[in-house]
């Protein structure tokens, strides 16, 4: 303001010296322009000045906002680390909270295990210590005596229902046996109130000379029930014939009644075929005799007809004399006639075998039938209400293999020995349509004989 109240003065002086033009007023026009002069000079500083504060001004102005920019960045970084860090100490608290919480489950097991009235207190690990250590010594101590073995005399009623008093062997508290000198008072002991009775599966003579051995305080191996099933085992009577029958039920009789039908065949069949005996060498015999001539010979051996290799060669020789085409007849009709006598009742035998595992099977779907009903009567708790029906399903089945394997194999056999003697005739039966009338000597005469003996009696 004063540069420009300067530079206004001057103007003016200016402007007076040149309408008056006295030489006062040249002096102070000079004085004037210098004042001028030197307000334009100030002028010029004060601009300068001015143009360097604002540009100082703007310098701290931008150093300021970047100063700003990074307060605020460092702000938000550590509001993100103080929420990293909430978040961090909530997740610990979770964890603290279920770790305490197992810590607490521990306890209430450890509790448990060790048959402590009150239980462990969380905030006191001496203490818990303590009543832990204090339990397992109890414990431990009741396992030391409860493993020492004590044999003492007491009144318990035997397999038949005798009271007597016998040597007991107590396994400390796992165990008890009787030791009787008799069968019926040896055993596994089970207490019902305060009755004691033999119980369980009855022991071999090893286990009892041991049992006994250690009643008399000798050292030795006793049985232990570990699993406490056998003490509860009742006693299982002996298999029996008739027991099994009866708990295969009703289709146990049409089984039995194959079996024994196919037991007679069979019978009926070895039988008759050691009386249908083929004998290769007595055929040998014959067939050589008639080759040799001899006819007649042969003829007298096989009269009697006695045996089937007897008929079919009688046959054959009787159809000597013949063509071809009638003694092939001849021999066929003797072999089909004796394919009866041997093949009778193999076809019985093979149904039988077919039919007994089916009355097994039959048996089986009606035991299983009778389960399912029980079952949805009775339900499914109690297993002895469904031993019945599957005692018939699996005993019925179990029969009827039973019967059908040994017919199989009777069948089997008996077929075997039909089809080789069968074999042996047909061979015989081939051996001898072979044997030409030119071959035997004298059979052209004798069969000459036959044939005008024949046309006499038609005459």
């Amino acid at each position: 303001m004063r540069t420009l109240a300067l530079l206004a003065a001057a103007t003016c002086a200016c402007a007076t010296a040149s309408a008056g033009g006295a030489p006062g007023a040249k002096a102070l026009a000079d004085a004037a322009l210098r004042a001028r002069e030197r307000a334009v000079a100030e002028l010029a500083t004060s601009r300068a000045r001015i143009v360097q504060q604002r540009r100082e001004l703007f310098e701290r102005v931008a150093k300021l906002q970047a100063q700003l920019e990074r307060e605020r960045a460092a702000a938000l970084k550590a509001a993100e680390e103080l929420d990293a860090a909430r978040r961090g100490l909530a997740g610990r608290t979770a964890e603290m909270k279920r770790e305490r919480a197992e810590y607490r489950r521990l306890l209430e097991q450890v509790g448990e295990s060790c048959d402590l009235d009150a239980p462990l207190p969380d905030d006191d690990v001496a203490a818990v210590g303590a009543a832990v250590r204090g339990a397992l010594t109890a414990r431990l101590t009741r396992i030391r005596h409860g493993c020492r073995v004590h044999v003492r005399s007491q009144t318990v009623a035997d397999r038949t229902g005798r009271t007597l008093a016998v040597p007991v062997i107590a396994l400390g508290s796992v165990q008890e046996l009787a030791a009787g000198r008799e069968r019926a008072t040896c055993g596994f002991l089970r207490r019902d109130g305060t009755t004691a009775y033999v119980s369980g599966p009855e022991f071999d003579a090893s286990h009892l000379d041991e049992l006994r051995a250690a009643a008399d305080g000798k050292r030795g191996a006793l049985p232990c029930d570990v699993s406490g099933t056998l003490v509860e085992q009742q006693l299982g009577e002996a298999w029996s014939l008739g027991g099994w029958l009866a708990a295969g039920g009703v289709f146990m009789a049409p089984i039995v009644l194959a079996l024994l039908f196919a037991a007679g065949l069979a019978t009926e069949r070895i039988v008759a075929l050691t009386r249908l005996q083929v004998d290769p060498e007595a055929a040998g015999r014959v067939l050589g005799e008639v080759r040799d001539g001899k006819l007649q010979a042969a003829m007298e051996t096989v009269a009697d007809g006695t045996t089937p290799l007897d008929r079919v060669l009688h046959a054959g020789l009787q159809s000597f004399g013949l063509d071809r085409q009638s003694r092939e007849a001849a021999l066929e009709a003797a072999l089909l006639q004796e394919h009866p006598n041997f093949e009778k009742s193999l076809t019985l035998l093979a149904a039988l075998a077919a039919i007994a595992p089916l009355l097994g099977l039959l048996g089986t779907v009606t035991g299983m039938i009778g389960t399912f009903e029980t079952i949805a009567v009775n339900g499914t708790g109690d297993p002895r209400l469904l031993s019945g029906g599957i005692s018939e399903a699996l005993i019925t089945t179990q029969a009827g293999l039973l019967t059908a394997v040994p017919i199989l194999l009777l069948h089997a056999y008996l077929g075997r020995v039909v089809d080789n003697r069968q074999a042996v005739l047909e061979q015989t039966a081939a051996s001898l349509l072979t044997v030409s009338e030119e071959q035997v000597t004298g059979v052209g005469v004798e069969v000459g004989a036959r044939r005008g003996k024949g046309k006499g009696k038609k005459a």
